[in-house]
């Protein structure tokens, strides 16, 4: 077989032990590099690439940066004054939360936002009896893609497309012309998660307990910092500005906290390195690893060859385009957003063209598509860093699959309105 029929015979393989839940995630992630590798689908540093990302490290500096407010006390109080804020309600929270995320996300790196506000949920979750970790976590995480794909700055989806769509047909998005679509998508979907979705939640993951969940909170009358804390709050605070003013990529951003973290005594670096949860660094930085790989053999390119083949463009030209954003959002939930409209949307643009059909109504629906996925970890860094929060894969299809059918259908109502075919 070519490296490309075995990359997908590989990556189908994963898929399915991902879903069948019988073996670690982080397991299964290394199997299926392991075979990419073994059958040469990639070279050893296509595959090992995503353990030298800028995510992995992002993802390991939070996770110490993270473990350090909690161990100096100071993520207590950070959850006592986040309970109080919100009235120790969960649902009040996440909607405060949801917003902030989706405001920060419009203007700041998205990965960036959900790892600051993880820790404020884990902080709001030790600190109350009515919070769950798992039931803030991935909303916030939904919230903050949504609020990123509104401007055309908020994340390197909408640049890629930007750029592709600008090659092809010399036309470019404004700096607003997303949130005309992306806008109500985000206010419809963070109504569902702290509505329908949120008893959704419960209902997915139950009564699994938090890891933390014999945490003490902080008694009112004795919210005082200790100066380990005081210290670790500092540091976060520091995370955050230079987060803000990016100075520094986010990976070394995060890094530079973990680091003043240990060496300032918040956190040891043996306590750091025992906490750190590496089933979900390894999961994810292999899964980017057999993105790689996928794309790398062709694999990718054949898949999506195959479909546009199928919708080709002929007939009604709402269907064409409501089956390429279709197409865009599958595969999207099992690649990278980038990676997706790499392959597939040059081609669609061409055929959009040769029947007629906006381009750029076309490259505007097929970037929102690639962007709001959420039915598996596998959609983008973004919702795979929740991972760290103890999900299991299946649940995101089942709690993601609703707020991804309700960005599909905005989309494809919503974007000839503003935009017509």
């Amino acid at each position: 077989m070519s490296p490309s029929t075995v990359s997908i015979v590989i990556f189908v393989a994963v898929i399915v032990l991902f879903l069948l839940d019988k073996l670690p995630s982080g397991t299964v992630a290394l199997m299926g590099l392991t075979a990419m590798l073994a059958f040469k689908c990639c070279t050893t540093a296509e595959a090992l690439s995503g353990f030298a990302s800028d995510t992995f490290i992002l993802l390991l500096g939070m996770l110490i940066i993270g473990e350090a407010l909690f161990s100096s006390g100071a993520a207590e109080f950070i959850g006592f004054y986040a309970i109080k804020f919100s009235e120790d309600n969960e649902r009040l929270f996440i909607l405060i939360a949801c917003v902030i995320a989706a405001l920060m996300s419009a203007f700041l790196t998205n990965t960036a936002v959900i790892a600051m506000l993880m820790s404020v949920c884990l902080s709001a979750s030790v600190g109350s009896k009515n919070m769950k970790y798992r039931n803030l976590v991935v909303p916030v995480a939904i919230a903050a893609i949504l609020g990123g794909h509104c401007t055309l700055v908020g994340s390197t989806t909408q640049l890629t497309a930007n750029g592709l769509l600008n090659d092809a047909t010399g036309l470019s998005f404004g700096m607003w012309d997303l949130l005309k679509v992306c806008g109500p998508i985000t206010i419809v979907t963070i109504t569902y998660m702290v509505t329908v979705g949120y008893r959704r939640g419960i209902k997915v993951w139950g009564d699994r307990s938090d890891d933390f969940s014999g945490a003490k909170s902080i008694d009112s009358d004795k919210a005082v910092l200790s100066q380990k804390a005081k210290i670790a709050l500092g540091i976060f605070a520091l995370v955050i500005v230079l987060f803000i003013t990016n100075v520094f990529p986010t990976g070394v951003v995060a890094m530079i906290g973990a680091i003043l973290c240990i060496v300032t005594g918040c956190i040891s670096q043996k306590e750091a390195f025992k906490k750190i949860d590496w089933n979900t660094i390894i999961w994810l930085c292999s899964c980017l690893g057999i993105g790689k790989a996928l794309n790398a053999s062709g694999g990718a390119s054949v898949i999506a060859g195959k479909l546009l083949a199928v919708f080709n463009g002929e007939g009604s030209k709402m269907v064409f385009f409501a089956a390429m954003v279709l197409v865009t959002m599958i595969m999207s939930e099992f690649m990278s957003n980038m990676a997706c409209l790499l392959i597939i949307m040059p081609a669609t643009l061409q055929l959009a063209v040769a029947n007629g059909i906006n381009p750029y109504s076309m490259a505007y629906g097929m970037c929102l598509g690639a962007a709001l996925t959420y039915a598996t970890p596998l959609a983008n860094g973004h919702i795979g860093m929740t991972m760290s929060a103890g999900y299991r894969f299946s649940d995101y299809l089942k709690y993601g699959i609703i707020p991804s059918i309700i960005a599909y259908v905005m989309i494809v109502l919503l974007t000839p309105v503003f935009y017509p075919l």
